[in-house]
């Protein structure tokens, strides 16, 4: 079968390779890669500046949808035909709040979804949710879960918080968006595009600005907004800009730092206005469920920006690299 692995002679590039199937264990089922979707940290690993338990020579990708093609002897739930999605979790463990030291994501060290077949225990395989499409549903795992988490476990969002979600281009911001407008918080966006700004208010955001040309405080000041929750993955000094649009009590969620540590960080303001500031990475696989559940009670739809051929995973992740997207890539075997 064909398969996509990193390269550390390719810098940049993925690599095909031809690898032998691996057949289902009593416990595990064969499921044919239908559609695979695209997330940053896949180009991390292509670049080699993924350093969260990475390995050179290991299939990329964490979110796919297939279809169930054998079972071992031990598997009950499932069987030949069925339409499903991978929970990417690898080794959470036992407790709920934080993952085990041998956790890990689909992807490395443990080979990834961009191959044409993956053996994995029944465990961690899940219904596609009937209302969508093989290709909207390999957008929902680490996606799903990552924004799932960080919205209601971590903020423990309530319908009519007044909900930041900076840079909304982004993968994970555009689920947040679909999440908070289902429980129907009130959402503004920040972008550097007009046009992803205008989509997030027509997606259900209530006002965005360019933060290209115009400012968070300037922002908040002229529309007299304070936020109960901001969920970010940009970090740097953006830390500080949020904790000054803060109601009192309000929650910073975090789940990534593009622009690296906070400086000057104003702990003054943190706890005179009982501001919490929480990290948080992927979810439990309990949360996993949970999600998927609330994608099927509130028929989520994940936006896709564009459907490439297996074959064009190149051209796919020069899209996703030069930020060209609004939504998910998909590629489509």
């Amino acid at each position: 079968m064909k398969a996509y692995i990193t390269s550390k002679e390719n810098l940049g590039k993925v690599k095909l390779i031809e690898k032998s199937i691996t057949y289902p264990q009593k416990r595990q089922v064969l499921i044919k890669i239908l559609a695979v979707s695209l997330n940053r940290r896949d180009v991390r690993m292509i670049d080699g500046t993924y350093s969260f338990k990475f390995e050179w020579g290991q299939v990329l990708g964490a979110d796919c949808c297939g279809q169930v093609i054998s079972c071992g002897g031990s598997v009950k739930k499932f069987k030949d035909g069925d339409f499903v999605v991978v929970n990417p979790n690898v080794n959470w463990g036992n407790t709920s709040e934080i993952p085990s030291s041998e956790y890990s994501i689909l992807g490395s060290p443990k080979d990834g979804v961009f191959q044409e077949y993956i053996a994995v225990d029944e465990s961690r395989v899940f219904y596609k949710p009937n209302h969508l499409s093989i290709e909207q549903a390999s957008c929902i795992p680490l996606t799903g879960l990552t924004a799932y988490r960080a919205l209601f476990v971590k903020a423990k969002s309530v319908q009519n918080d007044a909900l930041f979600i900076p840079g909304i281009s982004g993968n994970v911001s555009q689920m947040l968006l679909k999440f908070a407008k289902a429980i129907d918080m009130s959402i503004y966006v920040s972008s550097s595009k007009e046009e992803s700004i205008n989509r997030s208010i027509s997606n259900g955001a209530i006002l965005g600005f360019n933060y290209k040309t115009d400012s968070l405080k300037k922002f908040c000041k002229r529309n007299n907004l304070r936020f109960d929750i901001v969920i970010d993955s940009i970090g740097g000094t953006n830390i500080n800009d949020y904790i000054d649009e803060m109601k009192q009590g309000g929650r910073i969620i975090v789940y990534g730092a593009m622009k690296g540590k906070a400086p000057n960080f104003d702990l003054f303001s943190l706890y005179y206005n009982q501001i919490s500031i929480l990290g948080t990475l992927m979810g439990n696989d309990s949360e996993f469920e949970s999600m998927l559940n609330f994608v099927s009670n509130y028929t989520i739809i994940p936006t896709i920006d564009k459907v490439f051929a297996f074959n064009d995973i190149d051209i796919a992740f020069s899209r996703l690299r030069n930020n060209e997207n609004y939504g998910k890539i998909v590629l489509k075997f």
